[in-house]
């Protein structure tokens, strides 16, 4: 593992058989095995530590079953959304000059 990059190959937050919220990297029978299709029968190594997205977190040979899989992302861990939709040139109506390819 190159450092500052998370222990985990693939990060999942789920909800186990305790009934509890946990993350964890998920046991697949394959690379290409598409947990969002199904998770039964399919169990997660419980990921521990304060940041789950950073170097300070282990992988344990903990297991659980997961009961179903949620977001990756909750919203502490994404404080504000930025999003350019269809309306923005009524919001950008102030603006002089508007590029053809907004950033």
């Amino acid at each position: 593992m190159a450092p500052g990059l998370p222990p985990w190959d693939r990060l999942i937050r789920f909800i186990g058989e305790d009934g509890n919220i946990h993350y964890g990297e998920p046991e697949l029978p394959s690379d290409e095995a598409d947990i969002g299709k199904s998770v039964d029968g399919i169990f997660a190594k419980i990921i521990e530590g304060q940041d789950v997205f950073s170097d300070n977190c282990i992988v344990t040979e903990k297991t659980m079953k997961i009961r179903s899989v949620l977001g990756p992302l909750t919203p502490s861990d994404v404080p504000t959304t930025r999003c350019i939709g269809l309306n923005y040139a009524k919001h950008s109506s102030l603006l002089v000059y508007i590029p053809s390819h907004p950033l």
